[in-house]
């Protein structure tokens, strides 16, 4: 493939990669209005008072119990809401990553050879790993012409 082709093809996956991270966005926002509409409901319920008047018309023996049971109610799904966030959060680094080894892959070989092979297309790219694609496009460049 010509040098000018080789550039467009490589722009286009530079574009496909920063839009593929880009979705992930909104679930950061989300967690965030989550957690903070959280605070701010313990916030007011807290100053209302909620909380202690609730806990002092219990007898002794349940208040324990109930200060539990409303931590419980708070904590987990902040803990879910955590978990979730890391695991798209790594996610995202992993995807971040292999794109980012995918297109050093890419230049390195477009600055080398002056093109890339002509077998390569723009699904190729994104469905190979970035070993896979180095492989391919050293396979390609000790191949004879």
């Amino acid at each position: 493939m010509k040098e000018d082709e080789a550039k467009h093809l490589i722009d286009q996956f530079n574009k496909y990669a920063s839009w593929a991270v880009k979705g992930y966005e909104s679930v950061f926002s989300m967690s965030s209005l989550c957690v903070a509409g959280v605070a701010v409901l313990i916030a007011i319920a807290g100053s209302l008072g909620v909380f202690s008047n609730f806990l002092s018309a219990l007898p002794d023996l349940w208040k324990g119990v109930a200060a539990t049971a409303m931590i419980a109610i708070i904590g987990i799904p902040m803990i879910m809401i955590r978990r979730n966030v890391s695991k798209v959060f790594n996610a995202l680094i992993g995807l971040h990553e292999e794109n980012r080894a995918k297109l050093i892959a890419l230049e390195n070989h477009r600055s080398k050879y002056g093109s890339l092979p002509d077998d390569l297309t723009f699904e190729k790219i994104v469905r190979l790993r970035p070993d896979e694609l180095a492989k391919e496009l050293e396979k390609a460049s000790s191949a004879p012409t």
